[in-house]
């Protein structure tokens, strides 16, 4: 079974290197039929996202909205699409016109033609044109699926909209739902970006593991992160890196990044690189000195057991829950035998420490769209194609003790008693948080680890940190 995952995992990373441009524009196309015919009964129109600006005349890198990029593939500002059901050109776009102050400025835009023969777009316009041919489509219908944003092109949309519904009948609905729905399921070319952005991120992980040691600084481990990332080919992040040593690896999302990483310190990051808008998200925990301590270790078992549990039980039919409940119930026995609880079957206690769904949808989004149950409040049961992460982790820190009172006193239960039960295995275990995060797809009989390449066991991060480092130089 290893070696057929280790087979599946380079055929998938040979794939994201080699896929041709067309493999990418099939797979938009086929989106598009597929969401003309489950919304058939008026156009469908799209928003491109605004750009944000940062500070003065500075803008924030440029992110594609997702439902806009899924559709279209565009990853560009200022732009729309038209799904026109039952039309010879059912497939039209509105972008900014190629330009030379453009080019010189920031770079060459696609323009209509490359809307054309890079996007393919049956028919192309400038944004400038779409009032006008807006009111043409309206006059030819009632229904529109438009969702209603707050950026300046979406409200221009709405004016005109709103002024079209004065003198005529026109029912919009939002068409967000079934974007979400058409999501959750990865087709080849997704899978394929997915896993280059994964083995990407592991290969980050792996570098990180090689060159962590006490006195660097936090940010210093985040560089040569990053670094990997820029290197082996994603521009960007799917969320910005957490990199906690010591005590802010019991910070969930923690932002500083400027502590220096000393001896017997867990260092814990949490990150996630992108391609071509699709995120990856593999969190790894390591000893600064190479070696985990007993009581790091005693934990650490813990959540791998935890993280193991939940990938096994991975299939189809079986629930984003029920997944979770498998993973927490090995954390409440393990916390259990720590001392840290005192009874395994009280799920306030064990919230105590893993105080969020230990899984979440992976996708175009870092938390992706989906949710963890049905129209009629059934959960979600996953099928082939879902992307999902699995990240147990256990957090002993400074707020324990008092979120503990805080769960005992909610839950009735004797708050002096709990607090003194538990408060010798806090102490001991003090400043440990430890997460394990891999990147899960459903298969036709079972599951894939997508993240496996970084090394997730006691004796292969220790062994991964035995190695100099590959891509960084580390003074």
């Amino acid at each position: 079974m290893k070696t057929q995952s280790l087979i599946l995992c380079l055929l998938l990373t040979a794939i994201a290197s080699t896929l041709p441009a067309m493999d990418r524009l099939e797979a938009l196309q086929q989106r598009r039929q597929r969401l003309i015919q489950q919304l058939p009964a008026g156009p469908t129109l799209l928003v491109s996202a605004p750009g944000c600006r940062r500070n003065g005349d500075v803008s924030y890198p440029y992110r594609q909205e997702s439902n806009f990029l899924y559709v279209t593939g565009y990853s560009h500002a200022n732009a729309a699409c038209l799904l026109l059901p039952g039309h010879e050109k059912p497939y039209q776009m509105f972008v900014s016109p190629a330009s030379a102050q453009a080019a010189i400025w920031t770079g060459t835009l696609p323009g209509l033609e490359g809307a054309v023969m890079q996007y393919g777009a049956n028919e192309a316009h400038a944004i400038g044109r779409m009032p006008k041919i807006l009111k043409a489509v309206l006059a030819n219908t009632d229904t529109l699926y438009f969702k209603k944003q707050g950026d300046a092109l979406s409200k221009r949309i709405q004016r005109l909209i709103e002024r079209h519904q004065k003198t005529h009948t026109l029912v919009v609905i939002d068409p967000t739902p079934v974007l979400h729905a058409a999501r959750l399921i990865k087709d080849e070319y997704e899978v394929a970006m997915m896993q280059k952005a994964i083995d990407i991120t592991c290969e980050a992980q792996c570098e990180a593991m090689r060159m962590a040691r006490p006195g660097m600084a936090e940010n210093e481990i985040q560089a040569a992160i990053e670094y990997v990332y820029k290197k082996q080919g994603a521009l960007a992040h799917s969320f910005p890196s957490i990199v906690g040593a010591g005590p802010n690896t019991t910070v969930l999302h923690y932002e500083d990044g400027t502590r220096k990483v000393a001896d017997g310190d867990l260092v814990l990051m949490d990150i996630g690189a992108e391609v071509k808008g699709y995120a990856a998200d593999v969190t790894r925990t390591l000893p600064a000195n190479g070696l985990f301590s007993n009581d790091q270790r005693s934990i650490y078992e813990i959540v791998l057991a935890s993280a193991d549990a939940a990938i096994a039980a991975t299939k189809p039919g079986i629930g984003l829950i029920e997944i979770h409940n498998t993973s927490a119930q090995v954390v409440a026995k393990g916390l259990k035998q720590l001392g840290l609880i005192t009874d395994e079957n009280q799920k306030w206690q064990a919230d105590i420490y893993m105080m969020y769904n230990s899984n979440h949808w992976l996708g175009l989004d870092v938390h992706d769209v989906g949710g963890r149950r049905n129209t009629l409040g059934d959960p979600m049961p996953l099928a082939p194609g879902m992307v999902f992460t699995v990240e147990p982790g256990i957090y002993v820190g400074a707020a324990t003790l008092d979120l503990a009172r805080q769960r005992a006193e909610r839950a009735g239960a004797d708050v002096a008693a709990f607090i003194e039960a538990i408060t010798p295995a806090v102490e001991r275990y003090m400043n440990i948080g430890v997460r394990i995060e891999d990147d899960i797809l459903v298969t036709d009989d079972g599951h894939q680890n997508l993240s496996q390449a970084a090394p997730r066991t006691v004796s292969a991060v220790e062994a991964m940190m035995r190695q100099p480092p590959k891509h960084v130089i580390v003074q």
